[in-house]
């Protein structure tokens, strides 16, 4: 009898002693052990530390956007699924041509996504605007101004400024030309390029100013076959000794430029450089002195033709 109660006395020892070494060891640590019918799990009962807050990854700190329904209509699914192929097809505008307003938010994430291709996020600032989208301007300057952007995506988005600005009303006119403007002074090439293009289609003095100044402006390599391409649209011939200088520029692109323009205005004294670019191994300096050749005989012809008699 006195054998069994010394076991019990044993065993029940041993076991507070178990119980006092894990509550120390838990207390020690900062961890609570906790009872689940499935299995054991241990907590922290520490908030997280700063450092721990520093080296998170920062898409875990975002909050996760609201989901969108995938749209009902096939096309449209294809368009805003990353994993659908094709995405876009030849025939994408008659396919999809509008939204309803519902879908609309299914569109712009298209937009707005930086990982997504340029040119489905192209199509689908397109459809925006085919949708009527008031959203729109703002949409593509938030994405202008991303400095995640690249910049063949942030020059398409000056393209659909351009394009936005046909219909715009006053006040979202007033906030195109601003930001187009500033693009003037973007630090890449690509965005200056079509700022320069744009202003010139919208009549807008600063544009005028910008292809006068990047005609001769040493700083202007990289936009100079725009700024020749802008005088010719706006039919500035003062600038025809500028734009001869050119003709035979090292530069294949800049050079096509100036041809081009100086056959459009009918320039007799830069035949020479046509028929040199003409002759040129270079196929497509060879396609346009050949052109400019065109244009300026069929100028000389129209020239050769007596006045009709009163």
């Amino acid at each position: 009898m006195k054998a069994a109660i010394k076991g019990v006395l044993v065993i029940a020892v041993g076991t507070l002693g178990a119980w006092a070494i894990v509550h120390w060891l838990t207390s020690a640590e900062g961890v609570q052990v906790t009872d689940s019918p499935a299995k054991a799990e241990i907590v922290s009962k520490h908030p997280p530390s700063k450092h721990a807050s520093a080296t998170a990854s920062p898409r875990a700190q975002v909050e996760p956007a609201r989901p969108i329904a995938p749209p009902r209509d096939q096309a449209l699914a294809a368009l805003v699924d990353r994993r659908a192929t094709p995405r876009i097809t030849p025939d994408i505008t008659s396919r999809i041509p509008r939204v309803s307003r519902k879908e609309i938010p299914s569109v712009v994430s298209v937009l707005l996504d930086t990982e997504d291709h340029d040119a489905v996020r192209n199509e689908a600032a397109n459809l925006l605007r085919r949708s009527g989208h008031e959203g729109l301007t703002d949409d593509l300057v938030r994405v202008l101004h991303n400095p995640g952007e690249g910049p063949r995506f942030r020059s398409f988005c000056i393209q659909q400024l351009w394009q936005n600005s046909r219909k715009a009303g006053p006040e979202e006119l007033k906030k195109i030309r601003t930001v187009l403007r500033k693009a003037l002074q973007d630090e890449e090439v690509k965005v200056r390029r079509e700022a320069l293009l744009a202003l010139v289609r919208m009549h807008d003095p600063k544009g005028k100013e910008a292809a006068v100044k990047w005609l001769t402006d040493d700083e202007a390599e990289g936009v100079r076959d725009a700024a020749i391409r802008c005088v010719r649209e706006l039919d500035l011939r003062e600038h025809i000794p500028a734009v001869r200088s050119y003709a035979r520029d090292p530069d294949v692109t800049v050079r096509i430029a100036a041809i081009v323009t100086l056959s459009q205005w009918g320039d007799e004294e830069s035949r020479p450089a046509f028929e040199e670019a003409a002759n040129s191994e270079v196929v497509r300096l060879q396609r346009a002195g050949k052109a400019a050749l065109k244009r300026l005989n069929a100028v000389g012809k129209r020239q050769e033709q007596p006045s009709p008699q009163r």
